[in-house]
């Protein structure tokens, strides 16, 4: 799952936001949607080991107790990914050239945006936990595992190297292509892409 969320999903973010011009026309579009499909396979792997270790550990499935809360997030950082997946597959069309973004796109363009972000923060949350617990698990053997906070320090190292190195890659990419237009984004809202 730290594949997923650590990079894969980040990345997949930042490509309508800084990849509209490396990317024309609906290449974005498409990079946006593979580098997700992506993270979410990662995630839904990442839930099965999950659920395997618990078994392995005889412990139970989605029980708040003495997890410091990973669990819980875990399970409503699933639930919202789905979510993003139904909201992706249900996204009204975009306005032609000059039209005015109707209100159901709009009220879909905030959703997902505000999820995204919701996710990226939980997210954060639930891995620092997850890391909290792998530590307490191997307590009693030091050489078993990292601490929690060198794994957070890898997760947070990654996550930031990630956003800014594919964000600067599309913006420097971007910014070589001046000759492709800018494509305004589909809700209508103000374009994302900054020049260099």
């Amino acid at each position: 799952m730290i594949a997923a969320w650590g990079f894969v999903l980040p990345a997949g973010a930042m490509m309508p936001l800084c990849w509209r011009r490396a990317l024309p026309g609906k290449g974005w579009l498409r990079a946006h949607m593979s580098f997700q499909l992506v993270g979410v396979v990662l995630t839904a792997v990442g839930l099965g080991l999950s659920i395997g270790a618990v078994d392995l550990l005889k412990g139970e499935h989605f029980s708040t107790s003495g997890a410091g809360g990973h669990k819980a997030a875990g399970l409503v950082v699933g639930i919202l990914a789905a979510v993003q997946i139904v909201l992706a597959f249900m996204r009204p069309h975009p306005p032609k050239d000059g039209a005015q973004p109707t209100v159901g796109r709009r009220v879909w363009s905030w959703s997902h945006r505000i999820a995204a972000i919701t996710l990226l923060v939980l997210t954060i949350y639930t891995v620092v936990k997850g890391a909290e617990r792998i530590e307490e698990y191997f307590a009693g053997d030091p050489s078993q595992v990292l601490s929690s906070s060198t794994l957070t320090a890898l997760y947070l190292g990654l996550l930031g190297g990630g956003v800014v190195t594919v964000g600067g890659c599309g913006l420097l990419l971007g910014s070589k292509n001046r000759t492709a237009p800018l494509v305004k984004p589909p809700d209508g809202g103000p374009i994302s892409s900054v020049p260099l």
